[in-house]
C-alpha cells in the first residue's frame, strides 16, 4: 500500500529492479547516481522489498551508487541501509555536472535532474497523438526521464534551441518536433 492508501503493486518495483540489473550487466558501471526519490514512501520499505533490494544491493556491490535526495525520499527519511548507498544533498557536482533531483539552474555546472518525469505529445498530420517520454536538454538544464516502471509523465514544452529525445520500442532517437 503506497501513500495516501493507493495500492502500489510489487511487480513494477520487481520490474524496475530487473531491467537496472539487465542494463547494469551491459555496461559494468562503477558508479550509479540516483536522481531522487528512490522510495515513493516510507511504506514501500516492506521486509520483503527490503530484502529483495539487500539482495540486489549486494549482487551490485562493487558499484558506487548515490541518492541525489529528492522530494519523496525526504519524505520517507534516511534509507535503512547502511553504508550501501550514499545520500547526497543537491547539488551534487562531477565534472562538468550539477546532479539534482529538481531540474533548476545552478551556478556549479550544467544540471542533470529529474523529478518532473518529461514526456513529450508529437502529434501526426492526421491529428493522431502520442505522448512519449523523453530526455529534455536545454541551456542549462537537462531533464532525464524517470527509471521505474511505475511512474507518470509530465508534458514538458521544449523551446527553440532545446534538444528533445524521446523513448520509444526500446531505443533513443531525436524526436521530430512540430512548429
Amino acid at each position: 500500500m503506497g501513500a495516501l492508501g493507493i495500492p502500489i503493486p510489487q511487480g513494477p518495483t520487481l520490474d524496475t529492479i530487473f531491467r537496472l540489473s539487465m542494463l547494469m550487466a551491459k555496461a559494468a558501471p562503477r558508479r550509479l547516481v540516483l536522481l531522487g526519490d528512490l522510495w515513493h514512501a516510507k511504506a514501500a520499505r516492506t521486509a520483503a522489498f527490503l530484502d529483495t533490494f539487500a539482495a540486489w544491493r549486494q549482487a551490485h556491490e562493487s558499484v558506487e551508487i548515490i541518492l541525489v535526495e529528492g522530494n519523496h525520499d525526504a519524505k520517507a527519511g534516511p534509507l535503512p541501509l547502511g553504508g550501501n548507498v550514499r545520500e547526497v544533498k543537491e547539488p551534487h557536482t562531477i565534472g562538468p555536472f550539477a546532479l539534482c533531483h529538481y531540474p533548476e539552474p545552478c551556478p556549479d555546472g550544467y544540471v542533470l535532474g529529474g523529478h518532473i518525469h518529461p514526456a513529450v505529445m508529437l502529434e501526426g498530420r492526421a491529428r493522431q497523438a502520442l505522448k512519449l517520454p523523453c530526455f529534455w536538454f536545454g541551456e542549462r538544464v537537462g531533464v532525464l526521464p524517470a527509471f521505474g516502471s511505475f511512474t507518470g509523465c509530465g508534458r514538458v514544452s521544449p523551446i527553440a534551441g532545446d534538444q528533445v529525445l524521446v523513448i520509444a520500442d526500446g531505443r533513443v532517437t531525436p524526436a521530430q518536433m512540430s512548429a
